[in-house]
């Protein structure tokens, strides 16, 4: 095998991302070519690695499937900046949501003494 790839196992380890991230992102078919080892076992290159890492962090940062999907197979930046700024925009309109929450919650205590 390839020293330059990495085991599924290896690459959950290096990112701290779990394994079970790692085979969706295949079975989505957001990693395009997918080796697999001598014993069948998938292995990644450092440029599926990025990839992987890129996904994570998209994916908690809220994105659906869909939208994965849409970010990993565009090649336009444009589209892709696009995407990003949606997401930032409802990232901050749930932390507004979530800073007015607390602010009630605040005001609620104070009431109660």
């Amino acid at each position: 095998m390839d020293t330059a790839l990495l085991t599924m196992r290896q690459v959950s380890a290096k990112l701290n991302i779990p394994s079970r991230k790692i085979r969706n992102y295949c079975t989505w078919g957001l990693l395009k070519h997918v080796r697999h080892n001598k014993v069948g076992r998938r292995v990644f290159t450092a440029e599926q690695l990025d990839q992987i890492a890129l996904l994570y962090g998209l994916q908690k940062a809220g994105f659906n499937r869909a939208q994965l999907k849409q970010y990993a197979r565009t090649q336009d930046p444009t589209l892709q900046k696009s995407l990003l700024a949606t997401q930032k925009r409802q990232l901050w309109q749930e932390l507004e949501n979530i800073k007015s929450s607390i602010d009630f919650i605040e005001r609620q205590e104070e009431l109660l003494g």
